[in-house]
């Protein structure tokens, strides 16, 4: 049982920063800046998507992280 919650709080921890990692990829006032290192880089640029994800990644986290807490 022990395990199961340290899983879940590993869990929650990746899914939080992922979450974070999403939405301050997409900060309001630096999207061109964001862009232009993302096709720099290859990677997708900043759209609406991604600070969804993020939020639903931290609203993730956060259910996991409760749930795991509650068990203790």
């Amino acid at each position: 049982m022990l395990k199961k919650r340290w899983v879940a709080f590993l869990v929650a921890f990746i899914a939080m920063v992922f979450g974070g990692l999403c939405l301050n990829y997409t900060p309001p006032g630096k999207v061109e800046h964001h862009q232009e290192w993302a096709a720099e880089h290859g990677l997708p640029p900043p759209n609406g998507t991604i600070p969804f994800i993020g939020g639903a990644s931290l609203l993730i986290a956060g259910v996991l992280f409760g749930r795991a807490s509650r068990r203790a």
